[in-house]
């Protein structure tokens, strides 16, 4: 069942979403997330976001999207939140509750309550260091 949120409540908090990947220095537009992904996993809201930005067509943004599909192509890949490493199957609410807190915009009655998410693919390379 979709959760109905309605403008001017106390509770209307809306979540914003930016993707890059771990080089790079651009981040994608922000993006409000649909409250019903909020019940779903962490991947799903991800693959929300590029189909929303692929959708839009931007060309600044078409370079990155392909280097964050890239990224999580590949068998193992490290997804951080807000800097805080997340497991792509985590639940979003969850993750959103735990490492985001509210930001406000606005003044009076014209304020817009909101968590901002930033996430950061990195696919893991092989071989490295190794700790004992």
């Amino acid at each position: 069942m979709e959760k109905q949120v309605l403008k001017g409540k106390e509770d209307d908090i809306s979540v914003v979403v930016t993707l890059s990947t771990g080089l790079a220095i651009k981040r994608t537009t922000p993006r409000r997330v649909p409250q019903r992904y909020l019940d779903g996993p962490v991947k799903e809201v991800i693959n929300y976001a590029l189909r929303v930005i692929e959708q839009d067509g931007d060309s600044a943004e078409t370079m990155l999207v392909a280097n964050i599909q890239d990224q999580m192509a590949s068998r193992q890949y490290v997804l951080k939140m807000n800097g805080n490493n997340v497991d792509p199957g985590m639940g979003f609410g969850k993750a959103v509750q735990t490492y985001t807190m509210i930001d406000d915009v606005g003044e009076g009655g014209q304020s817009m309550k909101y968590r901002e998410v930033n996430f950061i693919i990195t696919k893991v390379e092989e071989g490295g260091i190794h700790e004992d």
